[in-house]
């Protein structure tokens, strides 16, 4: 396959086909998943109340054995760190709402994807597996996803 402006190794290849991102509704992975030889390995999308935190994408993508990468997550969703399911789980793990988001997050499934230039923010990041969240944490976490 030409890809103009790619480089054309078959790693480079193989990475350019197997991720989708961008999208609305499931009609794209569902059609790609069906039509490609090479399934699709993720599926990178913004993750807001616009778009119902993509309910039925992220279960879609569970799946099909699908990562699900969120993005914007935290930019999206101030009214998620502000809520007392958050803030409450976070005073009492000695985290930040955000830590606590993502740590709901990938608990259920999801990769977080972030972007900071900040060493401080990079540390928090990595930190979220320092701890678990119970059942009936994520459960109140996850009821703010309406």
């Amino acid at each position: 396959m030409e890809m103009p402006g790619r480089m054309q190794t078959p790693t480079a290849a193989l990475l350019w086909i197997i991720r989708i991102g961008d999208v609305v509704g499931l009609r794209q992975p569902l059609q790609t998943t069906c039509a490609a030889r090479i399934k699709p390995a993720s599926l990178q999308n913004r993750f807001h109340a616009k778009t119902h935190y993509d309910r039925a994408l992220r279960a879609f993508c569970c799946n099909k054995n699908i990562v699900y990468q969120s993005f914007w997550t935290l930019t999206a969703d101030p009214q998620i760190l502000a809520a007392p399911a958050v803030t409450v789980t976070a005073e009492k793990y000695g985290r930040t709402p955000a830590q606590v988001f993502f740590r709901y997050l990938t608990q259920s499934g999801t990769a977080c994807l972030t972007g900071t230039s900040s060493p401080e923010h990079m540390a928090q990041d990595l930190a979220i597996f320092d701890f678990c969240l119970t059942a009936r944490e994520g459960e109140a976490i996850g009821a703010q996803l309406k």
